[in-house]
């Protein structure tokens, strides 16, 4: 099969995949990122397990084509239901914009992936690297025993398995290792990712011209639109944790869970950042004035299953959350360089000046509306994650000619903008009553003075 379409194949095979886990009445656009990332979390943990076994990637991808299309007319048919009213609008121009753009980036991706090679260090030795060895059986081994136990690189051994897993079994489609079609997923998480942000904006924004404008300006950040062809896992961490976080404040606990499993089995920031932030935001978010709501941190748990493997597979293996096992101390020293990576760098400039100004302006008022408190406590713990891991660990020496403080910002980027416009159209839209009121007790002094004229 040609590689690009055992993509396609496979791609398709995961909405089947997804699909059961769906709610039957939601955003169709939700629903579908959803059916995508839940079955690339089905896909990989069942490729994992097949591989593991000693069963070929050529098997692994026919098996899980066949589950997959075996629930696609389901996952259609679930998709096809929808209670979103805001789907049934017109038109607007910002909607042709972000068309525009969305499509613009796409095609720049597909450009990209299939004329220029693979150059990131983390793609080549690891994101790409571990699939190629997987699927190729050379320099890889599940023997603990074994110098190539889960690759050749010792250093990379407690990165999870997700994408690599991922990769080698869609190699298995094709009989081949191609690395084209191997980074051809970034096409599928940019489209999930700007989608996520999309939704999570409709559903937290008072106008869509605010929830395009967010998607907007996510979707021409330079360097996310360089990661749709990079081949790192950076993208792929940026959807699961958006579609997390908007299943989340929809209320949809149990898809919530497995999009934050997608997060966890992709890179460590999902374990060690991303799955503590959401526990505390889904917390805040219900805990009521007399009780705490049980059942949804339960059905989030639930979610969460997927992970369970994985974290008693880290624990058996004693792995690290970072390459080098920095420890827990003070660096006085990082402290500037990341307030300039954070305030000013060369990826995003301003944004997230912009992003903090507009959450202190319109932090209350997003706060007030259902799902507004859940979106701003998980963006601010996980800023303050970040400041501690970067400024109180030795990690702090990836500050230094190194842009991981701007990936991970990337990985952030849908939350904080999604949360800077919608703050700014809940603001607007409380002060338009107010400005209609005074206009209209104009009109009536007006009117009572007339007469007296």
């Amino acid at each position: 099969m040609a590689p690009w379409l055992a993509f396609c194949v496979l791609a398709f095979a995961a909405v089947g995949l997804g699909g059961w886990c769906l709610p039957s009445r939601e955003s169709r656009l939700a629903k579908c990122v959803w059916a995508v990332l839940c079955g690339i979390v089905f896909q990989a943990m069942l490729g994992t397990f097949a591989a593991a076994s000693g069963c070929s990637f050529p098997r692994v991808f026919w098996g899980l084509t066949l589950l997959g299309g075996l629930g696609l007319p389901f996952s259609i048919w679930q998709i096809s239901k929808s209670s979103d009213c805001s789907e049934k609008r017109k038109l607007a121009w910002f909607h042709v914009v972000l068309a525009f753009v969305f499509v613009d980036a796409l095609a720049f991706g597909s450009w990209a992936i299939s004329n220029t090679p693979l150059s990131s260090e983390d793609g080549i030795f690891h994101w790409s690297g571990r699939a190629r060895y997987l699927f190729g059986d050379v320099n890889w081994s599940w023997d603990r025993a074994d110098e190539n136990y889960l690759g050749l690189a010792t250093w990379n051994r407690h990165y999870p398995l997700l994408i690599p897993v991922w990769r080698a079994v869609l190699a298995g489609g094709s009989a081949a290792w191609t690395e084209v079609a191997a980074r051809a997923d970034g096409l599928v998480y940019y489209a999930a990712f700007i989608g996520s942000v999309w939704s999570l904006g409709r559903r937290l924004s008072a106008s869509p011209f605010w929830a395009a404008a967010a998607a907007i300006a996510c979707a021409c950040q330079p360097l996310l639109t360089w990661h749709v062809q990079a081949g790192n896992a950076d993208l792929a961490t940026a959807a699961f944790l958006s579609a997390a976080v908007n299943a989340l404040v929809r209320e949809r606990w149990v898809v919530a869970g497995m999009c934050a499993s997608g997060a966890v089995l992709t890179k460590n920031e999902g374990l060690l950042v991303y799955l503590p932030a959401m526990l505390l935001g889904l917390s805040v978010g219900q805990l009521k004035t007399d009780h705490f709501e049980r059942k949804p941190m339960l059905l989030f748990l639930i979610g969460l299953l997927p992970v369970v493997p994985w974290l008693l597979f880290r624990l058996f293996n004693r792995f690290q959350l970072s390459p080098s096992g920095e420890k827990v101390g003070f660096q006085s020293d990082a402290i500037l360089p990341f307030l300039e990576g954070f305030w000013l760098n060369p990826t995003s400039y301003c944004l997230w000046v912009f992003i903090l100004i507009s959450v202190l302006a319109t932090g209350a008022r997003l706060w007030a509306v259902q799902g507004g408190k859940e979106l701003l406590s998980i963006l601010l713990s996980s800023l303050g994650a970040l400041g501690f891991v970067f400024v109180w660990t030795e990690a702090s020496k990836w500050l230094q000619g190194d842009i991981t403080l701007q990936r991970i910002l990337m990985q952030l980027s849908g939350l904080g903008i999604v949360a800077a416009c919608s703050g700014w159209s809940l603001l607007g839209s409380s002060l338009r009553p107010a400005q209609k009121e005074n206009l209209e007790g104009e009109s009536e002094q007006t009117a009572a003075v007339k007469p007296l004229e």
